[in-house]
C-alpha cells in the first residue's frame, strides 16, 4: 500500500489543510454525528473525476430534485437495498453532474460528496489509490499549533502503519484493507500510540488495544446520538 511523507516542506503547489488539532476534533465529531466535514476543496475536482459511484439516498429530497431523473440509476441487484440510487458517470469516469469543470448542483450536492475529505489520507500518511486524488492528498499541509499536535499526528500515522504492517496480530487477521477504512481506524484509535507503555507491548497487545479503542469510540458515538434531542 502506498504511503506519503506529510512532512515534506511546503512548496508553491501545497494547499493549506487547516489547524491540525481543530481538523482532528471536527473529524472525530463528524464520525460521531455523521454530519460530514467542511472541506476547503478550492478548485480541486479530483474526486468528481475518480470514477466513484456516488449514492443519493431516498431522503435527500433537495438533491434528488436537482438531478435530472435520467442521471439517476439503480444500483446492481446484489447491493440494491431500495434506499438509494447512483449518479451516472461519463465514459471518462467523471460524475455526470460535472459541467465545465464545476459541480452543476454544488449547493444541493449529495451528502456523500459533503462527507468526502481526502485530508483523512494526508493525516494517516496513506494514498487513496486514485492518481488525481493522490496528487491532491500530497499537497495538503496542516498547521501545528504546538508539539502536542505534531505528536498526535505522528500517532495517527503510527496507528495506520501498524494496521498495515501487523495484520496478523489482529484476531483472525481481520483488518481493513481499503486505505480509507485504515485511515478511519487510525484516527479513531490514535491514542493507543500516545501511550508509551502500550507501544512497548507485543504486537498482539497493541492490536487488541486498537480494536478496543475503535469499539469504545463507536459505543460512545452511538450513546451520544441516542441522547441528542430532536426538534
Amino acid at each position: 500500500m502506498q504511503t506519503i511523507d506529510s512532512e515534506i516542506t511546503s512548496n508553491d503547489h501545497s494547499r493549506y489543510a487547516g489547524d491540525f488539532q481543530s481538523w482532528l476534533q471536527d473529524t472525530l465529531n463528524a464520525f460521531s454525528t455523521g454530519q460530514g466535514a467542511s472541506v476547503p476543496c478550492g478548485d480541486c475536482k479530483a474526486c468528481c473525476r475518480a470514477g466513484y459511484f456516488i449514492p443519493v439516498h431516498r431522503q435527500e429530497w433537495s438533491t434528488r430534485a436537482a438531478i435530472p431523473a435520467r442521471l439517476l440509476v439503480t444500483p446492481p441487484a446484489h447491493c440494491d437495498d431500495g434506499n438509494y440510487q447512483l449518479i451516472s458517470t461519463t465514459r471518462r469516469g467523471h460524475c455526470a453532474l460535472l459541467k465545465q469543470g464545476a459541480c452543476s448542483i454544488y449547493r444541493e450536492r449529495p451528502q456523500t460528496c459533503r462527507d468526502y475529505d481526502c485530508r483523512l489520507f494526508a493525516a494517516s500518511g496513506l494514498l487513496s489509490g486514485h492518481g488525481e486524488i493522490d496528487q491532491q492528498i500530497a499537497r495538503w499541509r496542516f498547521h501545528y499549533g504546538n508539539e502536542e499536535s505534531r505528536r498526535t499526528h505522528a500517532a495517527i500515522r503510527a496507528t495506520a502503519g501498524f494496521v498495515i504492517n501487523h495484520a496478523g496480530a489482529f484476531p483472525e487477521g481481520r483488518v481493513p484493507q481499503r486505505p480509507a477504512d485504515i485511515a478511519v481506524v487510525a484516527i479513531k484509535a490514535h491514542r493507543v500510540f500516545l501511550d508509551a507503555i502500550v507501544q512497548s507491548g507485543a504486537p498482539e497487545t497493541i492490536a487488541k488495544s486498537i480494536v478496543q479503542a475503535c469499539r469504545a469510540f463507536d459505543t460512545t458515538a452511538r450513546l451520544a446520538f441516542r441522547m441528542t434531542p430532536t426538534a
